[in-house]
C-alpha cells in the first residue's frame, strides 16, 4: 500500500500557479466592483433626481387637496373652539379623517421615501468609487 500511495503522489504532483495570477485576479475583482458601483450610482442618482422632481410636483397637489377638502378648516377648529371638540371628539376625528387627502399624501410620502432610499444607496457606493480614483 505504501508503494501505491507513493506512486499516486508522484502521479498527482501539485501544479504551481503562474506568477502574478493572484494579483491579476484581485485586480479584476476590484475592477468589477468599481464598475458595478458606478452603474448603481448612476441609477440611484437618476432615481433620486426623479423622485425629488416627483416630490416637488406632488406637494402642490397635496396643498391643493388640503384646501379643497376643508381639512385646514377642521384643523383650525381644534385651536379656536376646544370645548366643542371635547364634546364631539369622535365626530371631529371622523371629519378630519374623511377630509384628509390620502392619495396625494401617499404619493408625497412615497416619493420622499424613494428619494431617501436612493440617496442612502448612492452614498453606499461612494467609497468604492473613490478608492478607484488615481491622483
Amino acid at each position: 500500500m505504501n508503494k501505491k500511495s507513493r506512486q499516486l503522489s508522484e502521479l498527482f504532483q501539485p501544479i504551481g500557479e503562474p506568477s502574478g495570477l493572484f494579483a491579476v485576479v484581485c485586480q479584476r475583482i476590484e475592477q468589477a466592483k468599481v464598475a458595478r458601483a458606478r452603474i448603481r450610482s448612476a441609477a440611484f442618482a437618476v432615481t433620486s433626481v426623479l423622485s425629488l422632481v416627483g416630490l416637488v410636483m406632488s406637494s402642490s397637489s397635496v396643498s391643493s387637496g388640503f384646501a379643497q377638502s376643508g381639512f385646514s378648516q377642521y384643523l383650525s377648529l381644534l385651536f379656536s373652539d376646544a370645548g366643542v371638540i371635547s364634546a364631539f371628539w369622535m365626530d371631529f376625528i371622523q371629519s378630519l379623517a374623511e377630509s384628509l387627502p390620502i392619495l396625494p399624501l401617499a404619493v408625497v410620502l412615497g416619493s420622499f421615501w424613494l428619494f431617501l432610499e436612493s440617496i442612502k444607496y448612492l452614498f453606499e457606493d461612494v467609497p468604492v468609487i473613490r478608492r478607484s480614483w488615481r491622483f
